[in-house]
């Protein structure tokens, strides 16, 4: 596995245990502020794994297509070197 397939498992499980996907309320005062603040707490929904499991779609799939785009280009690197 290359590091590069690591790093974006490893970023996409944080981004579906942190609140990063999760909405903003726009009615807040500094919106940009209240997203930056997010991504260091973890997400609420760990008493309800229906939700929990329901937050993690977005993140499996782009993690899917990312890691599919990835395992191509090294391939496509191991093909030329050999």
């Amino acid at each position: 596995m290359t590091a590069a397939r690591i790093i974006n498992a490893v970023f996409w499980l944080y981004m579906w245990l942190s609140q990063a996907l999760l909405p903003v309320d726009p009615t807040t005062e500094d919106f940009w502020a209240e997203q930056g603040r997010k991504l260091f707490r973890l997400n609420p929904h760990f008493d309800d794994p229906a939700r929990l499991i329901g937050n993690a779609v977005i993140p499996l799939v782009l993690w899917f297509f990312i890691d599919w785009g990835l395992r191509r280009v090294a391939r496509r690197k191991l093909a030329k070197t050999t």
